[in-house]
Formats: structure tokens, C-alpha cells, sequence
């Protein structure tokens, strides 16, 4: 049953806006969202690393505790 789960949850995520039936996922994906190399990619790439070593310290943290 969880793996059927996964699945079903997998191709939901991996829906475009617009394609397939029922009007489109809730995830959409754009080309030209942050150029590749700009300013904002390196803040982006920057907060996204920041987030999994605060994540990685928290789990670390609990199970210290």
C-alpha cells in the first residue's frame, strides 16, 4: 500500500501546470524562473544549504537529546 502511495504522490509532484488532464499539477516549472548563475541563483543556492545544515543540526540535536 505505501509503495502504491509513493507512486500516485510521486506523479502528482511531477505534474506541470497545464499538461495532462484535470487541469494541470501544482507545480510549475519555468525556464526563465533564475537564470542560471545570477545573483539570486547564488542567494537561492545559499538559503538552500543553509536550510539542510540547520536541518542536519536539529536532527543531530534530537537525537542528542
Amino acid at each position: 500500500m505505501l509503495l502504491s502511495n509513493a507512486i500516485v504522490l510521486a506523479r502528482m509532484a511531477s505534474r506541470v501546470a497545464g499538461e495532462g488532464g484535470g487541469g494541470g499539477g501544482f507545480l510549475v516549472v519555468d525556464a526563465e524562473d533564475v537564470p542560471f548563475w545570477s545573483f539570486w541563483w547564488f542567494v537561492d543556492a545559499g538559503i538552500s544549504c543553509l536550510l539542510v545544515l540547520f536541518a542536519g543540526i536539529m536532527s543531530g540535536l534530537t537525537l542528542g537529546l
